[in-house]
């Protein structure tokens, strides 16, 4: 197996220690850090990271979900 390749597969199993530091709050880091659990999030604040501030795109996903009240895609489908 190439090393780079090994390499990316060593820093994944390893991501619990390597938070990336999106906004200043750390409740919305968390959840966009929890790519495991919640892909959806992750991929929401990508779409809303275009011509607006990093801060205030990548605090979206954290906006809508606590307006819906939850964090579950299978939910976010349904309307809550």
């Amino acid at each position: 197996m190439d090393k780079i390749v090994l390499l990316g597969k060593e820093r994944y199993e390893h991501r619990e220690a390597m938070s990336v530091y999106f906004v200043n709050d750390k409740k919305t880091n968390d959840l966009l850090n929890d790519i495991e659990n919640n892909p959806h999030v992750y991929v929401l604040a990508c779409l809303m990271d275009r011509q607006i501030k990093v801060q205030k795109a990548w605090a979206i996903p954290q906006k809508v979900f606590d307006i819906l009240g939850t964090h579950e895609i299978d939910n976010q489908a349904d309307g809550g």
